[in-house]
């Protein structure tokens, strides 16, 4: 029984027994909380796939395979390939041919809605998706007046990738960045936010001296941070999970020959592989090659990173076709009229194969083919070149061999070819590295935080993860979090028929100004469910919801929750990006928006943790505790629990609640809640007014029988007269 379907069952089959939370186990990042008591019976640990054998390393490499005219060749098996570790064929002993048709590919909850509409729920499992998409926006090598270009190729990437795919958006400026996401609006704002920093056409040189006569501090910092972008985000995906992953590079790109630094010279028992071949080299043949300049060794370590980490990379130059009579134009300001080295050899004459704009563009043709991907320059068929990309993307094989030696060190050249079939065209990255598979180490060495110390959560444990953001006091919000873990519940099962576990958590806030920690909390807790009588079948899968309540000052946040299993002597993590406005700015604001059943919960739910100034400062205020298997309280002031669900049968009724946040608290509010469709069209409207002087609560009810099945977004609108703000959250009704 999948997860979805299992909720309903769970509630109606269990209620809670005994659930008892800890305090808090340590405050802040840093200080991991101390281990939990161990259960009274463990099982032994479940293993992953692939099974690791003692001494050896699974290595995994994406197979392109193209006929000569370029169409994608299907049906090929295991036994058709050879793999060569440095010469040795090797036995491959994991095999998936990835073809995936779009037209007929099953639909993700996203896909229903436009790329703008933002995601409030976030879950590990549709996080495993096949595909990881870094998008590289190479700000400062770009002419401010092909902004809206950039930002048109950066769009269609999104809109035509992102729906089935997890995003991240990065800038070499380092401006706006977007971690990890399935949701496409956030990427898109950043891309709305794209300027260009070059206010000339000129391409950018690569001097290596920085402090020569023609240095440009300016101009070796950028260059440095377009190779170290790339560089760092490959080390940060380096984990060989079995996805497809891929850099799509929309940049200029510098004026350098870099076809002499991909030539990697004759080495000991190896042929030469140079240009796009250049994945076969290595840096450890560095000694016998000439003395490597500052671009140069840059290039070739962000090539490394990429190698190692298994990342296809994609470039797309934004210039379009640039014809013989446009290199003049491309060359502005001109620094001479008849001997411009931008232009080429001979300057005002025929332009050269050295014009500076043509070396930019062979640069990206290199870089991508070094990876196993290509370039898409010289071209105005943008859209062409991103249909390309996705058939690249869509079409692949995946390989995978044991090396049997896994302590020595260094680079290991790899070969694949396909038996008897010389005439196909393979892309695939050449090498690989012992211990670069594996991914950087955590620093923090507690198991419950080392599982969100990735760019990407585990999904061992299922998760989700939510949040609404609410007015709070003064400028900091209050954020009351809901955490759902589902496990097996033969994995629960005792000999008197409860279920019991015991569980810790735990929240990492991360503040995206400077990417700091701002709060790391871990807490602890003891779950005990017990069958209903009469409640028919027991379901496969049990769902329990942890809540507990937050306050953030206004800014962007990465909330990052984790939660173990003693029983399962497993764990797992959620990411969800949030971002926290300042509600005392705004006249009229609508916060975030919160969902629950009117049948009450269908989920149990775990007592909140509660901090011990808390339990204090309820004590002292003549706040009682919960009564023994009463429900937990609802954390964050809500008035009901919330839920993760956000795909709903047309029998179900359905509670929402905002606040509505506001200055002249003199005036009355109008309030709008409507059920919009895909084509913007009201399908069912709620209407009320909010007193002057109220709180600014509101919650409405809607029976989905009178919307009716489909995908929507409920839409909540405020307005006093004068201001008016509104929020939305997207649900599909079935």
């Amino acid at each position: 029984m999948s997860v979805r379907k299992s909720v309903g069952v769970a509630v109606a089959c269990l209620t809670v027994g005994a659930v008892v939370a800890a305090a808090p186990q340590r405050g802040r990042a840093g200080q991991p909380p101390p281990p939990p008591r161990p259960p009274v019976q463990t099982p032994p640990p479940r293993q992953q796939t692939p099974v690791f054998r003692a001494g050896v390393e699974l290595v995994q490499v994406d197979v392109v395979v193209r006929d000569s005219s370029g169409l994608s060749i299907h049906g090929l098996t295991a036994d058709d390939f050879v793999v060569l570790d440095r010469g040795k064929p090797q036995s491959i002993v994991t095999f998936k041919a990835e073809r995936r048709e779009r037209a007929v590919a099953a639909p993700s909850f996203a896909s229903h809605f436009p790329a703008t509409t933002r995601l409030d729920v976030s879950s590990n499992q549709t996080a495993q998706a096949g595909r990881l998409i870094i998008l590289v926006l190479d700000d400062l090598h770009a002419y401010r007046g092909r902004d809206e270009t950039v930002k048109t190729i950066a769009r269609g990437i999104v809109e035509d990738l992102g729906a089935d795919s997890l995003m991240a958006l990065l800038m070499t400026s380092g401006n706006f960045n977007v971690e990890v996401t399935e949701d496409r609006s956030r990427v898109l704002a950043a891309i709305d936010r794209f300027k260009g920093a070059r206010a000339v056409r000129r391409p950018m040189q690569a001097v290596d001296n920085r402090r020569g006569p023609n240095a440009d501090l300016q101009e070796f910092d950028a260059n440095m941070r377009l190779y170290n972008t790339l560089e760092s985000a490959a080390r940060l995906f380096s984990a060989s999970d079995g996805r497809r992953k891929a850099f799509v590079l929309v940049s200029e790109n510098l004026a350098k020959d870099v076809s002499g630094v991909l030539q990697v010279r004759e080495l000991p028992g190896d042929q030469i592989q140079g240009g796009e071949a250049y994945i076969a080299g290595n840096l450890e043949g560095m000694n016998v090659m000439p003395p490597l300049q500052t671009h140069a060794i840059e290039l070739l370590e962000a090539l490394e990173s990429m190698r190692k980490s298994n990342v296809v990379t994609y470039a797309i130059d934004p210039r379009g076709h640039v014809s013989s009579q446009d290199l003049m134009r491309e060359c502005m300001p001109a620094f001479g009229l008849d001997d411009d080295p931008c232009v080429g050899a001979g300057g005002g004459g025929p332009p050269s194969f050295t014009s500076w704009v043509r070396l930019a563009q062979r640069g990206l043709e290199h870089i991508a083919g070094a990876s196993g991907g290509f370039a898409i320059v010289d071209t105005n068929d943008f859209t062409g070149g991103i249909d390309r990309i996705i058939d690249d993307l869509d079409n692949y094989y995946l390989l995978g061999f044991y090396t049997e030696d896994s302590k020595s060190r260094g680079y290991r050249r790899l070969e694949v070819q396909v038996r008897n079939r010389p005439e196909l065209q393979l892309r695939y990255r050449r090498g690989y590295e012992i211990g670069a598979e594996a991914g950087a180490e955590p620093k923090n060495k507690d198991p419950l935080f080392a599982l969100t110390a990735g760019a990407l959560p585990k999904a061992n444990v299922p998760l989700r993860l939510g949040a609404v953001v609410l007015p709070g006091s003064g400028k900091d919000a209050r954020v009351p979090v809901a955490i759902e873990v589902s496990v097996p519940r033969q994995s629960m099962e005792e000999a008197d028929a409860r279920l019991r576990d015991q569980i810790r958590y735990a929240v990492t806030v991360v503040d995206m100004k400077g990417a700091k920690v701002r709060e790391a909390n871990g807490y602890g807790a003891n779950l005990v469910l017990r069958p209903r009588a009469q409640a028919g079948p027991a379901p496969d899968t049990v769902t329990y919801q942890i809540g507990l309540a937050l306050n953030l000052p206004p800014g962007r946040y990465h909330l990052r929750a984790s939660a173990s299993s003693s029983k399962l002597s497993d764990g797992g993590s959620v990411y969800l990006p949030v971002d926290v406005p300042d509600y005392t700015k705004e006249r009229v604001a609508v916060s975030g928006l919160m969902l629950g059943y009117g049948s009450g919960p269908r989920v149990p739910a775990v007592a909140s943790a509660v901090s011990p100034a808390q339990r204090l400062g309820n004590r002292l205020a003549g706040i009682p505790p919960p009564a023994r298997g009463s429900p937990p309280p609802v954390p964050g002031g809500v008035p009901f629990p919330p839920t993760l669900d956000r795909e709903f049968h047309v029998t179900d009724d359905v509670v929402l609640y905002f606040e509505v946040a506001r200055r002249d608290r003199a005036r009355e509010v109008a309030i709008d809640v409507m059920a919009v469709d895909a084509d913007e069209r009201v399908v069912r409207r709620y209407g009320q007014k909010l007193p002057a002087a109220s709180a600014g609560k509101v919650t409405v009810r809607l029976p989905l029988r009178d919307i009716g099945p489909g995908a929507y977004r409920l839409r909540a609108y405020a307005s006093d007269g004068v201001n008016d703000a509104s929020n939305e959250v997207a649900i599909i009704i079935k």
